[in-house]
């Protein structure tokens, strides 16, 4: 009697110990979600079964959305257990699924596991308006410009809320001078933080663009931000005269006027019909 109970016993014993190695078997990829991933840079990940040892021999099936797989040069590929991965350019999240099959344990055979990436991207993004002045006088002295920094809009859990871009590239009117450097018109500044200050020529217009640049990867820019720039004349703009403006009719006695004597300038004068020049 004693046999027979020993025998469910034993039996339940190693059915609940089959059922928890089964349960237990899982497979891990390293690294995790925990930081944004820079685009175009090939990142190791390796996957990992648990529990261990003795380690199961598989063959493992990556799986990869907005990425490319080098081994491959594709979004799928069968092999080891370690693969290097691509991001693509996009703002989107990225995701790498491993699969394993024909292990040498078959309960390995339906593990699987799913990471998702946040992709450290400015593809499309553009950096806020341009802040400063748009109606520039002609002969101005220095003028200031800046944006808002252009923080990555798909930061991993792990990242700084207000992680942003490295630099920003300008461009500014033709004449004009940034950092002692005159711009041709395509001349291009790298480098520069969100904010500068130029000095216009005398009468140059255009537009001033600024782009985000990003080092993450293989280097990256945003979309750009322009304000355009169109020149006025000083507020000083007044007819000054020598003489008094109250004349009696037929008083013929010649009246001077004047303006500022702007080196930049041509001038247009108009008059009543009946007076002379």
């Amino acid at each position: 009697m004693k046999k027979q109970k020993l025998l469910p016993i034993f039996i339940g014993i190693v059915l609940i110990l089959v059922n928890f190695r089964v349960i237990g078997q899982n497979v891990s990829i390293d690294p995790t979600e925990s930081f944004g991933v820079c685009p175009g840079t090939g990142i190791i990940y390796i996957a990992t079964v648990n529990p261990t040892p003795p380690t199961p021999l598989c063959s493992y099936t990556w799986t990869v959305t907005n990425g490319i797989i080098t081994e491959s040069n594709s979004t799928t590929f069968i092999g080891g257990n370690m693969i290097t991965v691509k991001w693509n350019n996009t703002t989107a999240n990225g995701s790498l699924k491993v699969s394993l099959s024909s292990c040498d344990v078959d309960t390995f055979n339906t593990v699987s596991k799913t990471e998702t990436y946040h992709i450290l991207s400015i593809s499309g993004k553009t950096p806020e308006t341009v802040s400063g002045l748009n109606a520039v006088p002609f002969n101005s002295g220095s003028q200031p410009y800046s944006v808002s920094k252009l923080v990555y809009p798909n930061l991993g859990p792990s990242n700084p809320t207000n992680l942003s871009v490295d630099s920003y590239k300008w461009k500014i009117p033709q004449g004009w001078t940034l950092n002692g450097v005159v711009s041709n018109g395509n001349t291009i500044y790298e480098g520069l933080s969100e904010s500068i200050t130029v000095i216009p020529n005398a009468t140059s217009s255009g537009s001033i663009t600024v782009l985000g640049h990003s080092d993450c990867g293989s280097g990256y820019d945003s979309d750009p931000s322009s304000i355009t720039i169109s020149r006025v004349f000083p507020s000083d703009l007044a007819i000054t005269t020598t003489t008094s403006n109250d004349y009696l009719q037929g008083n013929k006695t010649p009246i001077t006027y004047s303006v500022p004597n702007w080196s930049y300038a041509t001038y247009s004068w108009s008059k009543p019909a009946t007076w002379q020049f």
